[in-house]
């Protein structure tokens, strides 16, 4: 069988996946934490877990590393469906998240600033390759653009189908 990819796990649930034998885990809770990988193989065969290894992470009090940013889509490429993540500094009144098409023409709003008041962390949304209509998107190149208060961000994302 041919390596695809490594999933990644925290505490029992897949934080990610890695195309190679490296992986940053960014965002970490301060706990007492487990962590351990397996393999995919061609036909979704998952290989048993590695061994799992231990840490422990503390936070001061004092400090918080928090800011306002488009962390991007997983996984990328993506067929059908794709987890877009971002971190938000402060509550904000106006976040919009917004999928654009490589013509620069709106094609699905996934977060409109009229309805959603975010609190500060991270948050996540999945986009399941439609428009706004609920109609399917052809394969191709999408903009993801997140705007929060002054904040403003875009990543590409590529659909393949």
């Amino acid at each position: 069988r041919d390596l695809n990819y490594y999933n990644i796990y925290r505490d029992d649930e897949v934080i990610g996946q890695a195309a190679s034998t490296f992986y940053l885990d960014e965002y970490v809770p301060p706990d007492w934490l487990q962590y351990y990988v397996t393999a995919i193989y061609d036909g979704g065969y998952e290989s048993g877990p590695s061994n799992a290894f231990y840490i422990v992470v503390s936070v001061d009090e004092n400090y918080l590393n928090c800011r306002t940013e488009l962390i991007g889509n997983y996984p990328n490429p993506f067929n059908p469906e794709t987890t877009i993540s971002f971190d938000i500094a402060q509550t904000f009144s106006f976040v919009t998240l917004v999928i654009y098409n490589i013509k620069g023409q709106k094609v699905k709003t996934l977060i409109s600033d009229s309805a959603s008041q975010l609190s500060a962390g991270q948050h996540s949304v999945t986009w399941n390759g439609t428009d706004d209509n609920n109609k399917p998107v052809s394969s191709g190149i999408y903009f993801c653009k997140l705007k929060a208060g002054d904040f403003q961000k875009v990543k590409k994302m590529v659909l393949i189908k």
